[in-house]
Order: C-alpha cells, then sequence, then structure tokens
C-alpha cells in the first residue's frame, strides 16, 4: 500500500540536497513525486528555496489486509 507524506521545507540549496541524498539512503523506497521548487528569500546571506512535494512510501499489506 502507499503511504504518501506531503513534505515542505525551506533552505539553502546544499541544505536541501544533503536532505535528498539522506532520503535516498534510507533502508526502505521512498519516491518524491510532484515536487514544487520556489526561491524562498534572497538576501547578500544567500539564497533560500523552498520546495514542496509528495514522498511516497510502501507498507506490505498481508492477505488478512486485504
Amino acid at each position: 500500500a502507499e503511504v504518501p507524506i506531503d513534505l515542505s521545507i525551506e533552505g539553502r540549496y546544499h541544505d536541501i540536497a544533503r536532505f535528498f541524498d539522506l532520503l535516498a539512503g534510507l533502508p526502505r523506497i521512498v519516491n518524491m513525486g510532484a515536487i514544487d521548487v520556489k526561491v524562498g528569500a534572497d538576501t547578500v546571506d544567500g539564497t533560500t528555496l523552498k520546495v514542496k512535494g509528495t514522498a511516497t512510501t510502501f507498507r506490505f499489506v498481508g492477505r488478512d489486509n486485504a
């Protein structure tokens, strides 16, 4: 069975990339879909990004749960 999780994260480019790298390293399958990336803030200190999307993971559904 699919288990969708709505995500909304904000951070600098490398922070967002690190999040997705950690997500990829999880011991279960997680698919990212419908990703929307926008500039959150653009200041002298740097640019932050706002990312929204849906992470979908899966769980086993046995015959008794069907």
